[in-house]
């Protein structure tokens, strides 16, 4: 994030940076095979700073040997996020979460579908108030353009930013 600070005599801009633990969880949807976070992409944000953790999946299209050839990646069991994962994480997926009423402390980044009213909306915006945490939803992250943008890696000081 940048801060406005006062000089001698003028106002500076510094840049502070953020540690953000990105965690990619498995997908609960049955034959959901796609990723939100490549290998290519976690090279990028470890080289940034960043942590990651990748769930084991039994259907996701990448293989976990991919992920387990970068160094630095953390590994969790499949679905752990519920359990293990704290309001300092966000979760990133790509289809919705599995149904319940436990609130949700993390932040996530899905297509969650709850703002053109489809079915089960009303609960799992519950679920994130009663947490305290946000939602990004997919479909509606985009850019100037109008194309999909959820992470920003500014270059040349390679710092990540949600947008």
């Amino acid at each position: 994030y940048q801060r406005r600070v006062r000089g001698r005599n003028s106002w500076q801009m510094t840049t502070a940076k953020k540690q953000i633990h990105f965690w990619l969880r498995a997908e609960a949807k049955p034959h959901e095979r796609r990723t939100i976070l490549l290998p290519e992409h976690c090279k990028i944000l470890l080289e940034a700073g960043h942590k990651i953790t990748v769930e084991k999946s039994k259907q996701r299209i990448v293989p976990l040997s991919a992920y387990q050839a970068i160094e630095g990646i953390h590994f969790a069991d499949e679905f752990s996020w519920q359990k293990e994962a704290s309001k300092e994480q966000v979760i990133l997926g790509l289809k919705e979460l599995p149904e319940s009423e436990t609130p949700l402390i993390s932040d996530h980044v899905f297509f969650a579908h709850c703002y053109k009213n489809q079915s089960g909306w009303q609960n799992i915006l519950r679920r994130f108030v009663s947490g305290g945490s946000k939602l990004w939803d997919l479909e509606f992250l985009n850019d100037s353009r109008g194309r999909l943008s959820l992470i920003h890696i500014s270059e040349p000081t390679r710092q990540a930013e949600i947008s």
